[in-house]
């Protein structure tokens, strides 16, 4: 039993010097690699720092993209969602899917953007206020933006549900700073009325 744990021994312990022998070949062999490679690497840094600098350009111009597609899928997929909600809801009122559209086309016309210009037009419909004046409302709430210094496009909206609603603080929050009782005061005198109903 001895001499055959011996050769054992024996056999594992050559076994162990020639693979520590082959790793430090490899070993060697890697660092020669490496030190070329960085001999190159020496030579080419200016290089190696500009295409860097091109790939996270590229990378920053790949995200900004997706980001972008992404968007536009959300905007022109709320866009086609409106287009069916109008056409039902020009159906069921008797005013048409085409004339609800083409209001939507004339607030877009006056720089509102087409989702929130479909949404304005659907607020007239809701509101059962007369779609030719949606454009109106729009160039007015555009020149409201201007002065307030705001997005045109939530000025529209605000001014907009604020005519439906009725509610005064919203005209105020718009850019409007009359009062509704002053609004029906200077109507009235213009209609040459001494009382508005």
């Amino acid at each position: 039993m001895a001499i055959n744990a011996g050769s054992v021994q024996v056999a594992l312990g050559l076994e162990h010097k020639q693979f520590s022998q082959g790793m430090a070949s490899a070993s060697k062999s890697l660092n020669n690699f490496a030190g070329g490679i960085n001999q190159i690497g020496q030579k080419t840094n200016g290089f190696q720092k500009s295409l860097v600098g091109v790939g996270a350009a590229v990378a920053a111009v790949g995200y900004s993209l997706i980001k972008f597609s992404q968007q536009s899928f959300k905007v022109a997929s709320g866009v086609a969602e409106m287009n069916v909600a109008m056409e039902a809801v020009g159906k069921s009122t008797g005013i048409g899917g085409k004339t609800i559209k083409d209001a939507a086309k004339d607030i877009r016309s006056m720089g509102i953007e087409m989702q929130a210009s479909q949404e304005i037009a659907m607020l007239f419909v809701k509101g059962n206020i007369e779609l030719s004046k949606a454009s109106k409302v729009a160039r007015v709430a555009q020149d409201l933006a201007v002065l307030s210094q705001s997005n045109s496009t939530e000025t529209a909206r605000t001014l907009t549900y604020a005519i439906q609603t009725g509610n005064s603080m919203l005209l105020k929050s718009a850019g409007i700073t009359k009062y509704a009782s002053e609004a029906y005061s200077m109507y009235a005198r213009e209609l040459k009325v001494t009382k508005i109903l």
